[in-house]
């Protein structure tokens, strides 16, 4: 896909939270199921509007997130909301860490194994977009709690 010109936004509603470790029921709908590592970033205090400069003071802190996506579901429609929020597609944790504890937040190493081989290993400086840019251009839209 090109370089999208600002964020792309999908929806995880709170029926896709789940913890980790747990078992991930794939349900009779979709056939082409993938997984991907991802900075989880837990939002503290309300915020609208706010500044890039300013974004992360809203941060209470990060996890590791597994974003589920059954892609043949996930590409039905133009909107990606069959594919991205079926029941129990968003595993967190095992841990939050709290935003101080972090440091640069843009210097973080992310990976995924799967029964022992590493299937992504990677870090947040190649993030498109900056955590809070991304913030920042979430927020301009909705509150963010």
């Amino acid at each position: 896909m090109a370089v999208p010109a600002f964020p792309i936004l999908f929806t995880k509603y709170a029926n896709t939270l789940t913890g980790f470790g747990s078992d991930i029921p794939l349900g009779k709908q979709g056939e082409q199921f993938d997984y991907e590592v991802e900075l989880g970033v837990v939002i503290g205090k309300e915020c609208k509007n706010v500044s890039r400069k300013n974004a992360l003071d809203y941060v209470l802190g990060y996890c590791t997130a597994n974003d589920l996506s059954c892609r043949d579901l996930q590409f039905t429609t133009s909107q990606w909301l069959l594919g991205k929020s079926l029941d129990h597609f968003l595993p967190l944790g095992k841990y939050l860490v709290t935003a101080d504890e972090v440091g640069d937040v843009q210097n973080l190493q992310l990976t995924c194994t799967l029964n022992g081989e590493m299937r992504q290993n990677s870090n947040t400086s190649d993030m498109i977009f900056s955590v809070s840019e991304i913030i920042e251009f979430v927020s301009k839209y909705m509150t963010l709690v």
